[in-house]
């Protein structure tokens, strides 16, 4: 079971994210409901907030749920009933 990303991917990531014009985040690094799992997706979620691209955060768990150390500075949140479905 993968619980983090490590702090070499976290940088990975972190330096596509920072070059993106569209990001798409779809939840969490790991299990970051845990204080020792959240660091990956701290650091995405700065990355995320750095960032100039457009985002849009997505996750089963609905963002005001996450633990504020994790979300970008800058988030806009929408509860999952109101994302668009197909027909």
């Amino acid at each position: 079971m993968g619980l983090d990303v490590g702090p070499g991917t976290a940088a990975a990531f972190g330096e596509l994210i920072l070059e993106a014009r569209t990001i798409l985040w779809n939840g969490p690094m790991g299990v970051f409901e845990d204080p020792r799992f959240e660091a990956g997706t701290r650091a995405v979620g700065h990355s995320v907030a750095e960032s100039r691209g457009f985002s849009v955060i997505g996750a089963a768990t609905p963002l005001p749920r996450w633990p504020s150390s994790v979300l970008p500075r800058r988030s806009t949140t929408y509860p999952p009933e109101a994302a668009p479905r197909s027909s």
